[in-house]
Parts: C-alpha cells; structure tokens; sequence
C-alpha cells in the first residue's frame, strides 16, 4: 500500500492525492483530531537527503551576541535602539543583554504601538523625528523590516540616525508564512538587503546572508502543470550588518531627499541579470 500510494503521487495522479488528503484529514487518533501540521505524509520528514534541494554546506546564522562585544567593548558606553521592541513574545535579547553585560549602555526601544519593551511610540519610517540625527552607535530590528511598508525610507531613516561608525544589524525573512496582515509587504534575500542598506546611504557592508534552509512543494491545488513540484533553495532567515562610513556625505537634494534613481548604478555595480535565461539561449 505504501508503494501505491508514493509511486501515485509521483505519478501525477491528482485523484489519488486527493482520496489521500481526505482519509487523513478524516483519521482520528487516540489523543484526539487529525493534526495535519504533524503527519509525515503531508509535510515530510527532515534528513540528509533534503541536502539536494538547498546549497550545503549551509551558512552559518549570524551570531550577534558573539560579536556584540567585539564590536562595543563592555567598559564603554554606547547606545542602541531598536526598532519593534514591543513584546510580542518574549522580552527583547537585546535588551535583556545590554542590561547584564553593559551597565553604560542606553537602550532605547522603538514601536509603532505602546506595550511591554517600548521606550518610544514612533512609526519607523520616521524615526529621525524622534532621534537625532547620528545619536546611535547601534540600530537593531529582528522580524521587522517584511512589515514595512517602505522599507528602503526605513533604510533612510536609520542612516540618518547612526553616528558615523555606527553599526546597523537587521534580521528578516526571506522565506516564511503571510502573517499580520494586512501589514506583511515583502521578504528578502541577502541580495535585497544589500540594494536596500547600500553605500549610497553611507554603509558599508560587514556581512550578510541567509540560513535556516527550507524545503516547499506546490500544493494540490496549484495548476496542473506545477502541482506536487518541490521548490529548492529556500531559506527562512536572511540578514544584513552594514557600518555607516566615517567620511559619509548624504547624496541628497536642496530638500534632503535620497534619489534612489540616481543610486541604481552604484546599488547593482558591474552585475547585470544574467542573460542566458531565456529561450534562445
């Protein structure tokens, strides 16, 4: 019965995935309803062999609390803000270690909403209002930048608002669930984090990348010709750490707007897409 039933999913055969689906959305089991998030059968099992579907070996995830101390000796002061502080479902570990390991640290949390963990009420796309400019040794947001609407004026903001030899640290995801909608916007690969924290706004790039790798398979009810394809190269976090440049000077109008237009060459360099994708290649 197991061989039927994998060589009729391999196969194609949409019907016997779907009389499949419904006998295990049906089962019941001693502790109570099917639960469809557990059953190997749907999501599958992790080992070696999802290796192909990803590059391997895997980068290894950025350790900020291991660099953190390299970066902001613990006998100096200095100040960090972060950006959606707000207690969501623990308490900020960026705030829990500058409370244990720098005693002259100032932290300064940052929400759009008041709550446990919030210093400032501020929407992040402004935040030079309420911070001065090039005040922060440090800007630090985890699972954040996805939520915003424009985050290349977030970019902006955190510039203009890091002193100069300033470290900015983002967390974000590259592959992951819709969630809090109707304010989930994007995801980001490494590259994109690059374009978006880019010299132009004064950065320079200390690391970045992608980790914690994901296998995905178009589901039953994509169309025919995708239904049941695995998709490879799937990564749940990705992450920039840029300094701000100690000679930067904004590239900016008599306004003090940022031109993204005129950044464009500078933010790609010498790339190009590559150009053997299509047809007639």
């Amino acid at each position: 019965m197991l061989k039927f039933r994998v060589s009729g999913i391999l196969n194609g055969d949409a019907q016997l995935i779907q009389n499949l689906l419904v006998m295990l959305i049906n089962d019941t089991s001693e502790s109570g309803a099917y639960d469809v998030y557990s059953d190997p059968w749907i999501i599958g099992n992790s080992s070696e062999r999802d290796r192909a579907f990803y590059p391997f070996p895997v980068q290894e995830h950025f350790d900020l609390w291991s660099w953190l101390p390299n970066a902001f000796p613990r006998d100096r002061p200095f100040s960090a803000v972060e950006l959606g502080s707000r207690s969501v479902c623990a308490q900020s570990p960026l705030k829990t270690h500058m409370q244990t390991l720098y005693p002259r640290g100032k932290y300064i949390g940052i929400d759009i909403h008041p709550g446990d963990g919030v210093d400032l009420v501020s929407d992040i796309h402004c935040i030079s209002n309420v911070l001065a400019g090039g005040s922060q040794d440090l800007v630090y947001s985890s699972a954040v930048l996805e939520h915003l609407a424009m985050p290349w004026v977030a970019a902006e903001e955190i510039s203009k608002v890091l002193k100069p030899g300033g470290y900015a640290v983002i967390f974000t995801h590259f592959s992951f669930s819709e969630h809090e909608m109707p304010w989930h916007f994007f995801q980001f690969n490494h590259k994109g984090l690059e374009v978006l924290f880019c010299r132009k706004l004064g950065f320079e790039l200390i690391d970045s990348g992608k980790a914690m790798p994901m296998i995905g398979r178009f589901a039953f009810d994509a169309p025919p010709s995708h239904a049941g394809q695995p998709i490879g190269n799937l990564f749940c976090s990705s992450w920039i750490v840029v300094r701000k440049s100690l000679d930067f000077v904004p590239d900016v109008d008599k306004y003090g707007n940022f031109d993204w237009r005129k950044a464009l060459p500078s933010v790609i360099g010498d790339t190009i897409y590559p150009p053997n994708t299509g047809l007639s290649s």
